[in-house]
């Protein structure tokens, strides 16, 4: 199944110090399925807050070196930031030696056209959200809150995550989820068949008349991935002890 030609997607890992048991089952990822393929997307949320590379250092370090052996190795991997890590420096990529993408971007998937993006930007129904999305993630708020203190970042993020998820408690799926509007507006705008986010925390692959939304799941239970070789796109699942489980799948038409 996975072949020198295969090409993986994963998001929503909120990797952190606190969690050994999320960190081994990436560790175990990053020495089994990702090694020997293709390229890994990391689709937004590789740790759970990132508030500079200064805090948990040595955690840090610990997975920047982990991926650059993978990437050593011969694996190439890219990674697009999500609302938990955006502020992630590109020196810390650099030294990876993982390549940054942009949200969106347009990639080549085994010759289909294919939009990558987190997905946040599609949950248009949630107004509370996207106006902290803009605060926080405009380039002045971001060039002063590096600038702050460690203990005052630190303090502002566990703040800011208590609220999130009693916040996230509090609404209901519909709000938090992707709006058929914005998606159909992305797929237009960008003249593709084929959508693959993360986020929302629901895997599924959906259909959207003649084209195809592949959505990642988080690894709060175990990996969730995207398997994309030159014939099919696969939403599977990751365990040491049981190997890759297939949840469904289609085939890719043939290019000639």
């Amino acid at each position: 199944m996975l072949t020198p030609n295969t090409t993986l997607f994963i998001s929503d890992l909120h990797l952190s110090a606190a969690n050994p048991a999320l960190v081994a089952l990436f560790m175990d990822f990053l020495q089994g399925p990702a090694k020997g393929v293709k390229a890994l997307y990391i689709l937004g949320d590789l740790f759970d807050v990132w508030v500079g590379q200064d805090l948990n250092t040595e955690f840090h370090m610990m997975i920047q070196n982990a991926l650059a052996t993978l990437v050593k190795s011969g694996t190439a991997v890219y990674f697009m930031h999500g609302n938990r890590d955006f502020l992630m420096q590109n020196a810390y990529l650099k030294a990876a030696g993982i390549q940054r993408l942009a949200d969106p971007s347009l990639i080549n998937l085994h010759g289909t056209p294919t939009l990558l993006m987190h997905g946040d930007t599609l949950c248009t129904q949630d107004k509370a959200y996207q106006r902290f999305r803009r605060i926080a993630q405009n380039p002045l708020t971001r060039f002063i809150f590096l600038r702050l203190p460690r203990k005052t970042r630190d303090n502002i993020s566990k703040k800011l995550r208590a609220k999130s998820k009693q916040y996230q408690k509090n609404q209901s799926l519909s709000i938090l989820d992707v709006t058929e509007e914005a998606v159909t507006k992305a797929f237009k705008r960008h003249d593709v068949t084929q959508l693959i986010h993360g986020h929302v925390h629901r895997p599924n692959i959906h259909d959207h008349h003649a084209r195809k939304r592949l959505v990642l799941g988080d690894w709060h239970d175990h990996a969730s991935l995207i398997i994309s070789t030159p014939t099919q796109n696969m939403l599977a699942t990751y365990e040491p002890q049981q190997g890759i489980q297939i949840i469904t799948s289609y085939d890719l038409p043939s290019v000639s």
